[in-house]
């Protein structure tokens, strides 16, 4: 199983609360990703990047054109920060889920299970198309996970 990486602030712009990912290993190598899953997850991270820090920029800058719902101030506001964040919180850490993850480079979907602020375990999952050569996210979903399901 994939070791977890943890979100944390990035040292690099002063005020900004951005997570980095930082992978946490015990000494065991990892597998290596393959180019889809980096191209899909580096898209993810900068938007849970924007999610962690309450930039709606941020956080819709690589939706796609075709998202459903359209990424807006009233999802931005109801959704996301109404929703996710009350009930989640920011995102502390990610490990991937291969078994569920569908890392095709032009329709793909990555799910990874989360540690969250206010939820210990939960998924966090994303559909990707391709358009105009970049990848974009069509859909980003949030959800609990009952422990005693793991």
């Amino acid at each position: 199983m994939a070791a977890w990486s943890a979100c944390k602030r990035a040292p690099d712009s002063g005020s900004s609360s951005a997570p980095a990912a930082e992978e946490k290993g015990a000494g065991k190598a990892e597998p290596e990703l393959s180019p889809a899953v980096r191209e899909l997850a580096a898209v993810l991270e900068k938007a849970l990047s924007g999610y962690n820090a309450g930039d709606q920029a941020a956080l819709f800058a690589d939706f796609a054109a075709t998202a459903t719902p359209a990424p807006g101030d009233r999802i931005f506001a109801e959704l996301f920060e109404g929703y996710y964040k009350a009930e989640f919180g920011k995102v502390m850490a990610l490990r991937l889920n291969a078994r569920e993850s569908s890392p095709d480079r032009d329709f793909g979907m990555l799910v990874y299970d989360t540690k969250c602020e206010r939820q210990p375990l939960a998924k966090v999952s994303a559909n990707f198309v391709r358009e105009n050569g970049a990848v974009k996210i069509v859909q980003l979903r949030m959800e609990k996970v009952d422990p005693a399901a793991k």
